[in-house]
């Protein structure tokens, strides 16, 4: 066997929007993409080449970040750079994607009727990132026991406090499961995560599967949050499929 490896990133802000905090954002994404041990050398080879040949003869940036590069963000390298060579580098980025064939996975998060929908019951809100973090990491358990194989996640490290928090929820779900358990949902299990070896905050610029984690988490954001679905739709074909389901699963269901 084979382990598997789901690398994960985040998109669109964690606080809560009006009128519970002061976050624009109505959608909190946390998706990637699960790659196998060749592809991840693949994409550890092939991401300092897209860099070389998109900032020839210039100071590369530490690595690869899409929201800095469509935004072309001041302090970054992305900054002055020519809107049709910014384009030119996305389309590399998404291309080797595609090229690379992962299976990608996600939860989207409708962060006001997630906590409106708990509170009218209520329940106290799981946190926008602990709820996509649970239904994320138990549906990659049932991935894995589909496919008979182990794995583990690594997901960009937001510093000692941030991680620690998550890990203890990790703990948690080991301990009594995800309990996001519906029977008539088949993408939701209760899960303890018996398949996952180990769940890593790594650092970024030296993760190459968190960094194309990060394409994938701001493509399927910018889908849901602005309706710019250019480069989620590129990536259509690559979304889990299980029968009646469709990743990314987006939160909380209609009822």
């Amino acid at each position: 066997m084979t382990d598997l490896t789901l690398f994960l990133d985040e998109s669109g802000g964690r606080p809560w929007p009006k009128p519970w905090g002061k976050s624009p954002d109505r959608y909190y994404v946390l998706a990637g993409l699960v790659l196998d041990s060749a592809q991840i050398a693949r994409a550890k080879a092939a991401i300092p080449t897209i860099i070389q040949a998109a900032f020839p003869g210039a100071p590369p940036p530490e690595e690869l970040h899409y929201g800095d590069l469509i935004n072309h963000r001041k302090g970054t390298p992305y900054e002055t750079m020519p809107e049709t060579d910014r384009l030119k580098l996305a389309n590399m980025v998404f291309e080797f994607i595609l090229d690379l064939k992962p299976l990608l996975m996600g939860t989207v998060v409708d962060k006001s009727a997630h906590r409106s929908g708990q509170e009218a019951r209520g329940n106290v809100a799981f946190s926008p990132q602990s709820y996509a973090m649970r239904g994320t990491v138990g549906r990659f358990d049932v991935h894995l026991q589909e496919v008979g194989e182990f794995g583990t996640v690594e997901m960009d490290s937001a510093g000692f406090q941030h991680d620690s928090a998550l890990r203890q929820m990790i703990a948690e779900i080991r301990a009594r499961g995800t309990r996001l358990s519906r029977p008539a949902r088949t993408e939701w299990i209760d899960s303890r995560l018996a398949r996952i070896r180990d769940v890593k905050f790594v650092l970024s610029h030296q993760c190459a599967g968190v960094q194309l984690a990060d394409f994938v988490a701001y493509a399927t954001w910018s889908h849901f949050e602005r309706s710019h679905s250019r480069r989620f739709l590129q990536l259509e074909k690559l979304w889990r499929r299980r029968p009646g389901f469709i990743e990314p699963s987006v939160l909380p269901k209609n009822r």
